[in-house]
């Protein structure tokens, strides 16, 4: 149960101190708070840190919390349409617990037992969240993810680790292309070994192993990580990276149980071969994505339809013979300080730009700058009696949550409540897509309001 966060709803019961409910975490107090003269704030709850308008009272947060705390928390959205308190799962996008999540909680707590890993951030590419949530996102077929995994973890099974068992056999290396016996270790497969060597330097990613051996294998495969994710082409010399270590570990399989001997051209040669192989398949992939997304789907039941406009995947609530409405095109900036502006133009059904505002909000991300943006359109259109309206973006990834193509981000999952609550307004409502620069003036509105 420590891992839950929690959403609050208009009734929150939520204690302050005690609850994760600042998107997944506990705000931290400011430090004159933790005096004993302040204990009678032990029994504050969320929501009376609201004014009577809901939103946030910006100056009581700012002086209860810390800084970076305070602004996160006015710079996010209570949902209208929820009451209760709703329980969330911080360690997915979507607010749902997943077996794969659980898992990472459980590696990273068996390592910090074992004293293997001190510090959280050793494990993560980027210094935040998991070693393994970094790891299945890299690109490439998930096998060679699973050989880093047991790398990582020294999981492999290799002779040295027989040895240690006093399980019988060979535990020398095979491949090495010299006739010396050295102990079979995950290091020597992937470093020390004379082929090895060689593979790395006939790479050309600009990895040298030698002279590394002080370093454990596992924190250098992270730092190689880094290092190359931030090179130019960085997505292709991850794969290399990726389809070397893999290459390494069949050709280590072959030896050991075919007998064969492999020179390091012809595996450098295979190596090149098995990334263009995966670049061809993502490829298609994307190609076959692109095709579905761009066919007619079928009606969902009620008045809503999916249906494309102008080659662009749009998602209706009402009547498809309701076509005539005003179209508002709608876009939002953002910056890490979490300020963002929000700015739309409407247009008649001529075509011709009849209103356009904006306004300067706070938001955690860019994607609930977006959906904020969207929220203020529809509130807007519907305060004006508008029947017929289709709301115009730029943030695919936005409007294939509204419509249903993917998973609901649990940032955004209480303004898309309050989105469908507004449904009834009108006869037909639309939402489409459109290329960021066809979208460029509503862009510079919410530029300029941002820098206000």
């Amino acid at each position: 149960m420590e891992n839950i966060g929690w959403k609050p709803g208009l009734e929150s019961g939520l204690n302050v101190w005690n609850a994760k409910w600042m998107n997944g975490v506990t705000p931290e107090p400011q430090d004159r708070l933790l005096d004993p003269a302040f204990i009678f704030l032990g029994t504050l709850q969320v929501r009376e840190l609201w004014k009577s308008d809901l939103t946030w009272n910006a100056p009581l947060v700012r002086t209860l919390f810390k800084e970076q705390d305070a602004e996160r928390i006015i710079a996010s959205t209570l949902c209208m349409s929820r009451k209760q308190d709703a329980v969330f799962w911080p360690l997915t996008n979507d607010g749902v617990y997943s077996v794969k999540s659980g898992y990472g909680i459980a590696f990273m707590e068996f390592f910090e037992k074992k004293g293997t890993i001190k510090d959280k951030s050793r494990i993560s590419m980027t210094g935040r969240g998991f070693c393994k949530s970094r790891l299945w996102s890299l690109p490439g077929p998930n096998l060679w993810k699973i050989l880093i995994w047991k790398i990582i973890t020294n999981t492999l099974p290799v002779g040295f680790e027989f040895q240690k068992r006093s399980i019988e056999g060979n535990h020398i290396c095979r491949m090495c292309l010299e006739d010396q016996s050295y102990s079979e270790t995950i290091e020597h497969i992937f470093r020390d070994c004379g082929l090895s060597v060689r593979v790395w330097a006939g790479s050309l990613l600009g990895i040298r192993v030698e002279g590394v051996t002080m370093v454990p294998l596992s924190e250098r495969i992270i730092n190689w990580l880094r290092y190359l994710e931030k090179m130019e082409d960085g997505e292709r010399r991850v794969l290399v990276f990726l389809a070397t270590l893999w290459g390494l570990w069949t050709t280590r399989n072959n030896a050991v149980f075919k007998g064969d001997r492999v020179i390091p051209s012809v595996l450098l040669e295979s190596i090149a071969n098995n990334v263009d192989i995966y670049l061809q398949a993502m490829r298609k992939k994307k190609e076959h994505s692109e095709k579905v997304l761009g066919q007619a789907m079928p009606s969902i039941g009620g008045n809503e339809t999916r249906a494309i406009k102008d080659g662009f995947p749009v998602y209706m609530v009402g009547g498809r013979d309701q076509c005539r409405r005003i179209r508002v095109k709608v876009d939002a900036g953002w910056s890490k300080n979490l300020a963002a502006g929000i700015g739309w133009v409407a247009y008649d059904g001529e075509g011709i730009m009849f209103e356009h505002g904006s306004r300067k909000i706070t938001a955690e991300s860019a994607l609930h700058a977006e959906a904020l943006g969207i929220l203020a359109v529809i509130q807007w259109a519907a305060g004006k009696g508008f029947l017929h309206l289709e709301v115009v973006s730029d943030c695919l990834p936005l409007l294939c949550q509204i419509a249903g193509y993917a998973g609901v981000n649990h940032v955004v999952k209480g303004i898309l409540q309050d989105l469908k609550g507004l449904y009834a307004c009108f006869h037909c409502l639309g939402f489409s897509y459109i290329a960021r620069n066809l979208n460029a003036v509503a862009h510079g509105l919410a530029s300029r309001a941002m820098r206000l």
